[in-house]
């Protein structure tokens, strides 16, 4: 009687017991924010261009009036989360079965309570928790080589003493993220500074001093498991210099270009498989969106997927790349109005190759790129091409502003919001800007990854589809 004597008690008991241990074993991000009441925010992981920078929503929710938040996570590992409030981006560092504070004082500085306090503590005083207010460029107006890069080491510097200051502190995976994040980011931003200031039309490759890229004797291949995305970055940029450093060329605009550059990701990273596989799925997303190199593009598709197997990259790269080969049976239709309040429709362009620019007034990186579109207009001068631009997320008063302001000559158009699905569908523009495509003679739709205008392939894209008959 006694042994079965109260039966709901052990079950009760044994239910309270799962209860407890679930409750330990969550992961939660709670605080209190003023600047953000009732905003909806979320914590995501695993953001690449390969997901369109959207990554993996690992929790999410909504502050109350006073901004306060609490959610549970979901984390498998100790790592580095972006937690989004709106257009405010702050990188946390989160431990799984723990709880992380996060607070904002009147003057608006962030304050850490829980386990990895020391570890978000060290991410605020370095700059590193909030990216996008660290500037990482000197001057883009004029090339200023020892300036920017003593800029970026002393950067580089703080970040590290600031690292060491903690060490013993922070958890031993912390320390080694930031380390290389910190190092990475100068090298990879030294390295771009080169390309922007080309893009910007201020530099030309005569201009580059011929021990500019030297801070790259110094660059260290790290173990496939570090995480700094910034390291992934200088990698990308270290493989190209090695490339550069073997054929001489600064461009990567041919097919032979891209042999090379494969070439030289397999020989530095025989050791390094995860980090070959990371490598070579962004070189081949490169290829597949902005290049018209079928050749070499089917080739190394085919070779990542043996190579490969098991990424899903592999699936989507290769969907990707047959939608593009296939874009050349879609006929696009659209009726738009332009800068003179005039209907335009996409069939008034039978008969001649339309050079699409989709663009904006926001959009730095397409203005950058509108010198260059005048140089193409002038050597096509002669021949029946269209250059279209369509504009998008611009009031009108913005978009005609931009245009009187950079003179940019060509045919204009403007989307409106109930457009925008449309050309998300046919033309990829969701996937981000600038954005070119190419359209045929016969109103053909080649290509919704055309090179921009500063490439010497953009001329000879159209080239070609002019003799195309």
């Amino acid at each position: 009687m006694k042994q079965n004597a109260f039966p709901w008690l052990k079950r009760l008991t044994f239910f309270l017991f799962l209860v407890s241990q679930t409750v330990i074993s969550q992961t939660i991000l709670e605080g209190q924010l003023p600047s953000f009441p009732n905003t909806r925010f979320s914590i995501i992981v695993g953001i690449s261009p390969l997901n369109d920078y959207v990554g993996t929503i690992v929790g999410e929710g909504k502050t109350d009036e006073n901004g306060r938040f609490n959610t549970e996570v979901n984390l498998d590992s100790e790592q580095l989360v972006i937690l989004t409030f709106g257009n405010t981006l702050l990188n946390l560092w989160m431990k799984p079965n723990t709880s992380l504070t996060v607070n904002q004082s009147q003057d608006r500085a962030y304050t850490f309570s829980g386990p990895s306090a020391h570890e978000n503590n060290v991410l605020s005083s370095s700059g590193i928790m909030q990216p996008l207010t660290v500037p990482t460029y000197v001057d883009l107006d004029s090339f200023k080589p020892k300036e920017q890069t003593n800029y970026l080491d002393s950067l580089e510097k703080k970040r590290l003493l600031i690292l060491e200051a903690n060490q013993g502190v922070v958890s031993s995976k912390f320390f080694s993220f930031l380390n290389t994040e910190a190092t990475s980011f100068s090298y990879s931003n030294k390295s771009q500074y080169i390309g922007l200031l080309k893009a910007a039309g201020k530099l030309i490759d005569q201009d580059i001093p011929k021990d500019y890229f030297s801070f790259w004797d110094e660059f260290e291949v790290q173990e496939d498991s570090t995480s700094s995305h910034s390291y992934q970055v200088a990698l990308r940029k270290f493989i190209e210099f090695k490339t550069l450093e073997r054929t001489g060329t600064l461009e990567f605009t041919t097919e032979q270009d891209w042999v090379e550059m494969f070439y030289t990701a397999d020989s530095l990273l025989t050791e390094h498989p995860y980090s070959l596989q990371k490598q070579k799925a962004m070189y081949l997303l490169f290829l597949v969106k902005f290049f018209d190199f079928p050749e070499v593009t089917s080739r190394e598709l085919k070779n990542y997927s043996k190579q490969f197997a098991a990424d899903p990259s592999s699936l989507l790269l290769s969907e990707m790349w047959e939608k593009k080969v296939n874009s050349g049976s879609i006929t696009p239709s659209f009726r738009l109005k332009d800068n003179n309040g005039n209907w335009v429709e996409s069939k008034d362009f039978i008969g001649k190759v339309v050079y699409i620019d989709f663009w904006g007034a926001w959009c730095k990186a397409c203005i950058l790129n509108m010198p260059y579109a005048e140089q193409l207009k002038e050597k096509l001068k002669e021949k029946e091409v269209v250059f279209l631009y369509i504009d998008f997320f611009d009031s009108e008063e913005k978009w005609l502003y931009a245009i009187e302001k950079y003179n940019i000559t060509g045919i204009h158009l403007k989307t409106e919001n109930h457009d925008e699905q449309y050309f998300n569908d046919i033309f990829n523009v969701n996937e981000g800007f600038p954005r070119y495509a190419l359209i045929d003679k016969k109103g053909r739709l080649r290509t919704v990854s055309a090179p921009p205008p500063n490439s010497p392939t953009a001329f000879e894209l159209i080239e070609k589809y002019l003799n195309d008959l």
